[in-house]
């Protein structure tokens, strides 16, 4: 679980790099800390040296404290923006507020209480692209030649992507086997089964135990 768990704030932190590199819309605001290295600066974060992260208060992972993120997931962020040369900044919310947030680009990332699943997959990508979208078109001006390139990146590319996704989700979760290797081992072991059972000289024991063998 602690693997898991590393895994998935790295994830959220290089989705987060990866997007403010097409975005680059960090602000400086008054709360941007002095001396910022031009390394933390090209992060691209809302406020240069900042991360603001949206969080609700999930022990024993995320908690709040003196205007700290403690926990499990608050000190793996932690030795995190302490490597990049980042302030933490928490924001409490609850759990609508944390993927609201990160949408709307109030705070730079969120942790605590997300678990993946292609459904939220979905739903944070869509936002992403159309968050990308305001972006552009802020700064050219064009927003129907802008939303019409997005929106035929998004029923040509991401649409038939996602529904493949939420596709192959349902069928790992029903227990279907993906691969034809496997797929093929299941149908051995049952016509063998099929076999002892027909037959009658297999035991229903020995007759299990020849499926797990072959599984």
């Amino acid at each position: 679980m602690p693997m898991i768990r590393v895994r998935s704030i790295a994830a959220s932190f290089s989705t987060f790099l990866l997007l403010s590199s097409v975005a680059a819309c960090g602000s400086g605001g008054d709360d941007a800390p002095k001396n910022v290295s031009a390394q933390t600066a090209a992060l691209g974060t809302l406020t240069p040296g900042v991360i603001k992260v949206a969080v609700e208060p999930y022990a024993p992972y995320t908690t709040v404290k003196g205007g700290k993120i403690v926990g499990l997931d608050g000190d793996i962020l932690a030795y995190a923006a302490k490597k990049l040369g980042l302030e933490i900044k928490p924001q409490v919310t609850d759990f609508a507020g944390m993927l609201a947030g990160v949408q709307s680009r109030r705070v730079d990332i969120t942790i605590g209480g997300v678990a993946w699943s292609a459904e939220l997959l979905v739903t944070i990508s869509a936002a992403e692209l159309m968050s990308e979208g305001r972006l552009i078109t802020s700064a050219t001006f064009r927003a129907l030649e802008v939303y019409l390139v997005i929106s035929a990146v998004y029923f040509v590319l991401c649409y038939p992507l996602s529904q493949l996704l939420l596709l192959l989700e349902r069928k790992v979760r029903a227990g279907v086997p993906l691969s034809p290797w496997r797929r093929r081992r299941i149908r051995a072991a049952r016509a063998l089964l099929a076999a002892d059972l027909g037959t009658g000289t297999g035991s229903g024991t020995a007759a299990t135990d020849r499926k797990e063998a072959v599984v």
